[in-house]
Parts: structure tokens; C-alpha cells; sequence
């Protein structure tokens, strides 16, 4: 199988805030509201390990999967697909 890994680069003011913004990624206020990738979180309080989301292409017939907060770092976050059409 073949390892999918998309990279985006974010300009910051500082580490902290960089860190603060990745982890709300799909939720934040600047996500784009056009996107066709929708992320709803499904527990509460803050993001951390166990955090779980439900992610949904919205177009018709779009797929959707369950991912769960697996890490957060200074570096960024990880997820792992739960269900769906991916794995890891």
C-alpha cells in the first residue's frame, strides 16, 4: 500500500501560535467555508489524545470516515482513520 501524505506550509509569528492553529485544523475560524472537506468534532473539551471527528467529502454520494486524535506535538498533530476508505 501506498502512504498519501499531504503537507501544507503556514507562516508564524511564533512556534505556540502555529502549534495552537494546526491543532484546530478543519474547525478553526479561517478554514475555508468553501471547502468540501468537512470536519465535526463529535467529543468535547480540548483537542487531545481520543479526540474523535467525523470527516465528510460534501459533494454527492461523498464519502465520510470516523478519525481519533492519536498525538499532538510541537510539530503537529496525528490522526488515524478509524473507518472508511483509508487506513492508518
Amino acid at each position: 500500500m501506498e502512504m498519501n501524505r499531504h503537507t501544507i506550509l503556514i507562516a508564524a509569528h511564533d512556534a505556540e501560535s502555529l502549534k495552537k492553529e494546526i491543532i484546530r485544523w478543519g474547525e478553526a475560524p479561517w478554514w475555508p467555508k468553501k471547502s468540501l472537506m468537512r470536519f465535526e468534532r463529535l467529543t468535547s473539551g480540548a483537542v487531545s489524545p481520543g479526540t474523535r471527528y467525523r470527516q465528510k467529502v460534501e459533494l454527492p454520494f461523498g464519502p465520510g470516515w470516523n478519525v481519533e486524535v492519536g498525538e499532538i506535538s510541537d510539530r503537529g498533530i496525528k490522526r488515524r482513520f478509524l473507518d472508511g476508505m483509508f487506513r492508518g
